[in-house]
């Protein structure tokens, strides 16, 4: 016998669950495979568990973490299948061979379901990048699934669908496409320009007034992010458990889950605190309140059950308590970030350390005499930011 799955003998694909064999199914030469490396005497197969097998197989014989379903135009990862149940996965192999057809009802509320992107969907991310007129920015020339993915839920957010008066789309895309490296990035960017302008915007505003104050807000949040990025780190895909002891042991050593990027931290702060242009000590203070705050959410209240995401490497666990919620992602890489933090906030009041009330508006000065949007996070960080994997912050 030459193949074990959890130290277990296999004797064949019956042997396996009915989630495994039929996902193993849809892995194109997955069962020829498993017959094969049975009739092997010399070589033996140890998986950890099922999950492990598929993903194995899967990049083994094929070089990509990605099942590709032709029929419905659907890349998903195995391990993401193996979350399914079998008779979700039944109706995904009857569309594999074309017994249910790619707009079929059933088929969409289980992708729906699932949060499934099929490349119909994802059509409409080069719509949208049309329509905000980014299109040849050249960060959106190499993009991956991931970038896909991210571009298709700002595609569907209520800020692109329901813009409102003034209609702030095309400002904020051409806000965000300075600032960002990546789509990703982009997405913090644009978002961070909505919820900014619309915490501090006021009437009579024009697109320069609003551009120079958003700018202001990433100048003095950008390094603020720095120390926001030593996260705890496990060993790729894990169980929630390990997940909740890992940032415990963490949180008991002394320090705090940050954010996987600079821009999501700023994107968050902006979002969550009411950051009004602070500058200083009042900025800082709002910071540390803000990670003060989720770090003593994450310390009271275990993770949820985590959602697997599409390729099948990424998983999102909710926190959730009265009148707080918390999202922390585990990334493929195993590092543990605070994807989100939500807090019902009190009115915000007057801080000490701010010597005048706060408007939201910048100086008499047309433009802050400091470096380019780009420049001026990157030039702060010179000196490496330490994670356990020994990252490189080059922001």
């Amino acid at each position: 016998m030459t193949v074990k799955i959890a130290n277990k003998p296999l004797n064949g694909a019956f042997g396996l669950s009915e989630t495994g064999r039929r996902v193993l199914g849809l892995i194109d030469g997955g069962l020829q495979w498993l017959d094969y490396a049975l009739g092997e005497q010399e070589t033996h197969y140890h998986f950890r568990d099922e999950s492990a097998m598929v993903a194995a197989v899967q990049t083994g014989l094929h070089a990509t973490r990605y099942i590709l379903i032709d029929a419905i135009g659907l890349l998903v990862a195995p391990v993401k299948l193996m979350t399914m149940t079998p008779a979700d996965l039944q109706m995904l192999q009857r569309a594999a061979v074309g017994e249910v057809k790619p707009k079929n009802p059933d088929l969409l509320k289980l992708l729906a379901w699932h949060g499934l992107a099929t490349q119909d969907d994802l059509t409409a991310v080069d719509t949208l990048l049309g329509n905000l007129e980014v299109t040849p920015a050249p960060m959106f020339q190499a993009m991956d699934l991931d970038d896909r993915l991210a571009l298709l839920r700002l595609a569907r957010s209520p800020c692109i669908v329901e813009p409102g008066l003034p209609d702030l789309r095309l400002e904020a895309a051409a806000f965000a496409v300075t600032q960002a490296y990546s789509p990703q990035e982009f997405v913090d960017y644009f978002h961070t320009f909505i919820d900014h302008v619309a915490a501090v915007g006021e009437p009579g505003d024009t697109p320069v007034r609003r551009r120079e104050r958003v700018q202001r807000a990433v100048y003095t949040l950008a390094p603020l992010m720095f120390q926001a990025l030593d996260c705890p780190e496990v060993a790729g895909l894990v169980s929630p458990l390990e997940v909740e002891g890992a940032i415990i042991d963490w949180l008991m050593s002394g320090r705090q889950l940050g954010f996987l990027r600079v821009s999501q931290g700023v994107q968050q702060i902006v979002a969550n605190t009411g950051f009004a242009n602070e500058e200083g000590l009042a900025a800082q203070l709002i910071v540390r309140d803000y990670l003060d705050r989720a770090q003593q959410l994450v310390r009271l209240q275990g993770i949820g059950r985590g959602a697997m995401g599409q390729d099948g490497a990424t998983c999102l666990f909710p926190i959730v308590a009265p009148a707080q919620e918390a999202v922390i992602r585990l990334g493929p890489t195993g590092v543990i970030t605070l994807a989100q933090f939500w807090w019902q906030r009190p009115l915000r009041t007057q801080n000490p350390a701010e010597s005048g009330p706060s408007t939201g508006k910048p100086p008499p000065s047309s433009t802050p005499a400091r470096p380019s949007p780009r420049s001026a996070p990157r030039a702060a960080a010179q000196a490496k930011v330490v994670r356990r994997r020994k990252r490189t912050v080059k922001k």
